[in-house]
């Protein structure tokens, strides 16, 4: 025996056995070591989905109350409101006009609802009107989640007020259902659910409905299949509610950490027979790929999407490689859509659909900054108030289309000769406002005259209709005077009643607003 061992066969059997102890060690804390990253990324990948999802809630959230506090801030709104309520007027009219001026917004329900109860535009089964009585007497938000027959609404409540008088309340909803479900997870590896007093509702497949989920535990076995489960805490939901889940299958990704661990254990049966021979072969085909994977995956965990490129290679490894890219793929493609529909949110919140400039909304975000501007630069703002002559008319002779036809192109005229430093907004129907700030009222006059000849000379043309256009403007400056809350608002006076002034002496003109400005070449009011 002693003999034996010091012999080289002895030798080689000793260093096999040392090498294979060693080759079957790594290759166990290998596979475990990539089981306990794949769990882990598996449970971050439904962590990430999950926190998109809250993003993308809370930007539905987001755009209904901006669309909500359009209709509030609607003068025409407010007045068709007043009559239908105190005057005891139709509602078609009212139904007409929002159809016409917010029919654009992306919503599943709109109602307008009176102070005393009266559906003035939309409809809703008596449910839907009573949860929406208990939101305005306990809601302090203006957002909250209601449960419905369909799923759950998000909904969006303001009061319309006119007069110091509340006249009733707008009521905006997105519906977060079944089809909902379908739509948004299907594409990402995993499922979303509704559960209810521990019992799936709804699920994006209907594989999962009437499953039981268990307290306390964050995985869901479904026959052969299970899941890793996360629960969406949404604002403003209670227990009694549905609940949003997120489920990602683990059993695909359990297979093939078996499969994995059987073709260790033969290679650790081969290694005792060839181990000198195969022994380095197996550690570069495995080491290799093993360190890239767990490079990536913590750069994943890390909150990094890196570059991961597929191989053509057909082994275990490469197999697993190749679907990890796929998952950070899939991940980069949902926050590339999560950027896509954040952005056009924020673009179509501060301006004008049917013109493109900016609307009333865009005016009290900006105005503070030409304020502090004009302060640092020792400078004025300018306003000019623009209406186009006799709109109504153009309107009821040629018919709303050519209408809203005549203001963009119109609007088209103000970007062509404005300035680098103008803001161009539409506050009304026919009314726009030009923003400057400047160091000369002449230079403003004159752009004002130039910007009027242009418009008198290029009328609008529509379907081989030739239809002038004129434009009465009023000019005003900010009084240094003012306090930051009231400038705006005393310019916008200045310049309305300089408008009108223009209109009263035969519309296609300028005026400007007394205190203004003394040089005599101007015109006055």
């Amino acid at each position: 025996m002693t003999k034996f061992l010091h012999s080289y066969r002895g030798r080689l059997v000793i260093y096999s056995i040392a090498l294979m102890i060693f080759l079957s060690g790594t290759l166990f804390y290998s596979y475990h070591h990539v089981y306990s990253l794949i769990k882990t990324e598996a449970h971050n990948h439904i962590e990430r989905v999950a926190q998109l999802s809250h993003s993308r809630l809370e930007d539905i959230r987001s755009s209904l109350k901006g669309y909500v506090d359009i209709v509030q801030d609607d003068l025409r709104l407010q007045e068709y409101m007043y009559v239908v309520t105190h005057i005891g007027s139709e509602t078609k009219p009212l139904q007409e006009l929002y159809k016409k001026h917010f029919g654009w917004f992306a919503t599943d329900r709109r109602m307008i609802i009176s102070s005393k109860g009266q559906t003035l535009v939309g409809q809703a089964d008596n449910a839907f009107l009573n949860r929406i009585r208990f939101l305005l007497e306990k809601q302090t938000d203006n957002t909250a989640y209601i449960e419905t027959a369909d799923g759950l609404e998000i909904v969006a409540i303001s009061p319309i007020k006119y007069l110091d008088s509340t006249l009733g309340h707008v009521i905006l909803t997105k519906l977060i259902g079944q089809q909902w479900l379908k739509e948004h997870y299907s594409d990402s590896g995993v499922m979303a659910f509704f559960e209810q007093q521990g019992t799936v509702i709804s699920s994006g497949s209907g594989k999962l409905n009437g499953i039981e989920i268990p307290v306390n535990n964050d995985q869901l076995s479904v026959k052969d299949d299970t899941f890793h489960i996360r629960r969406l805490n949404l604002t403003g939901t209670t227990t009694d509610m549905p609940q949003l889940w997120f489920a990602i299958k683990d059993t695909a990704l359990t297979s093939r950490l078996d499969q994995h661990r059987k073709i260790t254990l033969s290679l650790i049966g081969l290694g005792v027979i060839a181990v000198t021979l195969f022994g380095l072969l197996l550690i570069r085909n495995f080491s290799r790929p093993l360190s890239q994977l767990m490079c990536l995956t913590r750069e994943v965990a890390a909150g990094r999407l890196p570059e991961v490129r597929k191989t053509s290679q057909t082994n275990e490894i490469a197999a697993l490689a190749n679907q990890f890219s796929d998952m950070v793929k899939a991940l980069k493609d949902k926050q590339q859509e999560i950027d896509r529909v954040h952005a056009t949110l924020e673009k179509s919140a501060i301006t004008d659909m049917l013109t493109g400039l900016y609307n009333r909304r865009y005016l009290q975000v900006v105005f503070p900054k030409l304020v502090a501007q004009a302060q640092r630069d020792n400078n004025r703002i300018a306003a000019i108030l623009i209406d186009i002559d006799h709109f109504k008319k153009i309107n009821d002779t040629h018919g709303h289309i050519t209408g809203d036809m005549c203001l963009a192109q119109f609007s088209d005229e103000l970007k062509k000769y404005s300035r680098t430093n103008d803001y161009l907004f539409r506050i009304g129907g026919e009314e726009f406002l030009i923003l400057s700030i400047t160091e000369d009222i002449n230079g403003i006059y004159q752009f004002a005259e130039k910007l009027r000849l242009a418009i008198e000379q290029t009328p609008a043309e529509y379907i081989g209709k030739t239809i002038p256009i004129t434009i009465s403007c009023g000019i005003s400056l900010d009084d240094p005077t003012d306090s930051s809350e009231t400038v705006i608002t005393h310019m916008l006076s200045l310049a309305d009643k300089a408008m009108y002034k223009a209109k009263e002496q035969g519309r296609n003109r300028i005026c400007i607003a007394p205190g203004t400005s003394d040089t005599k070449k101007l015109h006055r009011i």
